[in-house]
């Protein structure tokens, strides 16, 4: 089959670029993936950093990545967003993001309503609240997983001072 592949709902930082975002909202964007040949991933529905980040005094709500598919499997994570790099992230607020795919005809699996970090440097988030996040993955002819709610780490994150609460997921398969 045919892979489908959509990303960065908001904001994008490519791997040889940095940023800093300050007293900034990233609300609302999204991102769909949906393929009825083969299988169909989205990811990062507010922000997408390959870059070195720092992320301070913002908001991160209410962004969406969904993945569908008739005959494959999907992937759908990061609500508001991967972070596969050096980053702080201080005094945000990552509330009311979602992640959800929905498979017909393989496996659906979705993780981190709101944020995957993948830095093997540096990854700290602090003074910051991680709340009232979705995850869904609905298969229905095969397995479905979800994983972190709020947080899926796959690298080296340290959390100080921050709040991860409230964060829902459900897999139906």
């Amino acid at each position: 089959g045919v892979e489908q592949e959509a990303a960065a709902g908001g904001i994008q930082i490519q791997g040889d670029a940095s940023a800093t975002i300050r007293r900034t909202t990233i609300t609302g964007n999204s991102v769909r993936s949906t393929n009825t040949v083969g299988d169909a991933l989205a990811f990062s529905g507010g922000l997408h950093a390959d870059g070195p980040i720092v992320l301070r005094d913002s908001t991160v709500s209410d962004n969406s990545v969904a993945a569908t598919t008739d005959t494959g499997s999907t992937d759908a994570d990061s609500g508001a967003g991967e972070i596969n790099t050096d980053a702080t992230i201080s005094n945000t607020r990552l509330t009311g993001n979602s992640a959800t795919a929905t498979s017909s005809g393989g496996v659906a699996h979705a993780a981190a309503g709101a944020i995957i970090t993948a830095a093997f440097e540096r990854m700290t988030i602090s003074d910051s609240v991680i709340s009232a996040n979705r995850l869904t993955a609905t298969s229905t002819t095969g397995s479905s997983t979800v994983d972190g709610g709020g947080i899926a780490n796959i690298g080296v994150l340290t959390l100080r001072n921050t709040s991860v609460a409230d964060n829902r997921g459900a897999a139906s398969g």
